[in-house]
């Protein structure tokens, strides 16, 4: 496919993902998360790795694996305590104030992350690098008791930002990249979508769930994200009793729904741009196979599929954190020297 049959194709992906998220917000969510995700996870990583991560050093990517396993560290072994043959130890593991200690510094293995991926894709230097972790690590220990702090790069980085945000600009990227007029569109019917959603008039009563999708949305922990987002926009108080059905709820798991999906759909309809489905035969099979064991536990029960492929999840953000970084890099350079033309 040529580059302006990609961004046509994107466009009714856009329409599709909205459509879908206005009808089945929660099953949609559901469906994308577990079936669409840990492929988009397997293959971008995969590609991501042919790619040198995007980094000077690949050798940096290591430092970020090791984030992702500190930020993963204490959910995992909080799930696996709850196995009778593990429930020994959960006394000794409550009372490990160094596992507590992982848990409050979540938001700050973030903040870490992106911020010295910057400095993996500026800098050759390692005591540059260093330097620029150190720097991060410090501000980051100033900043972890702000609520705005913890909100936004704590819940909204791995999640929103990520899917809706960090999408709109590698798309935004390429379209420079390619001079594509499609491309732009693609960009602003994104947040036109997003328009739409905010401005629709949705009836709650439409929207009444099974027992089975409010317990699979539940293990899923995105209530939670739906509440922040409220909170964050100033649609509910403190003190308000969040209800998931109802015009504030709806809407945000419209527009959550809609990101996600669209996010996903968006990584595989690049194929013949970025390449990312060329594999051997070997990774083809591995990608396959941890792909139908990832959906059969998702199948099998929700929360169990959720928290196997958590540390994968979490994985892909942070290795992504580079090209994000890449990306805004391009979009800005190419708004800067167009001033510059303008003005000269």
């Amino acid at each position: 496919m040529t580059t302006k049959q990609v961004d046509i194709l994107n466009i009714g992906l856009i329409f599709t993902s909205l459509f879908l998220a206005f009808q089945i917000p929660f099953k949609l969510f559901l469906f994308s998360y577990a079936v669409l995700g840990p492929l988009h996870y397997l293959t971008e990583i995969n590609w991501l790795n042919k790619k040198n991560y995007f980094v000077k050093n690949p050798k940096w990517i290591c430092f970020l694996f090791a984030l992702t396993v500190l930020i993963c560290l204490p959910v995992l072994l909080t799930e696996v305590l709850k196995i009778d043959f593990f429930k020994g130890l959960t006394n000794l593991i409550n009372n490990s104030s160094e596992l507590r200690g992982i848990s409050k510094w979540s938001a700050n293995f973030l903040f870490i992350g992106i911020v010295s991926s910057i400095s993996f894709v500026m800098f050759k230097e390692t005591w540059k690098v260093i330097l620029s972790i150190l720097i991060t690590t410090v501000v980051a220990y100033l900043l972890m008791t702000v609520p705005l702090y913890i909100t936004i790069i704590g819940i909204f980085i791995p999640t929103i930002i990520h899917v809706f945000v960090f999408t709109a600009i590698f798309i935004l990227f390429g379209a420079i990249k390619s001079k594509s007029k499609m491309g732009y569109l693609t960009v602003v019917l994104m947040f036109l979508s997003a328009l739409i959603i905010a401005k629709a008039n949705v009836n709650p009563r439409d929207f009444i769930l099974s027992e089975a999708t409010k317990q699979n949305f539940n293990s899923s922990t995105f209530s939670f994200v739906n509440i922040s987002i409220a909170k964050f926009l100033g649609l509910v108080s403190e003190n308000t009793n969040y209800s998931l059905i109802s015009v504030v709820g709806v809407k945000i798991q419209i527009f959550i729904a809609f990101a996600y999906t669209y996010h996903y759909l968006n990584w595989f309809s690049k194929t013949s741009i970025i390449k990312w489905h060329q594999v051997n035969k070997k990774q083809f099979i591995i990608i396959a196979v941890i792909w139908a064991l990832s959906v059969t536990l998702y199948y099998y029960n929700y929360r169990l599929g959720f928290i196997a492929l958590l540390f994968l999840s979490m994985l892909h953000v942070f290795y992504e954190f580079p090209l994000n970084i890449v990306s805004m890099k391009g979009v800005f350079n190419e708004l800067f020297n167009s001033k510059s033309r303008i003005k000269s």
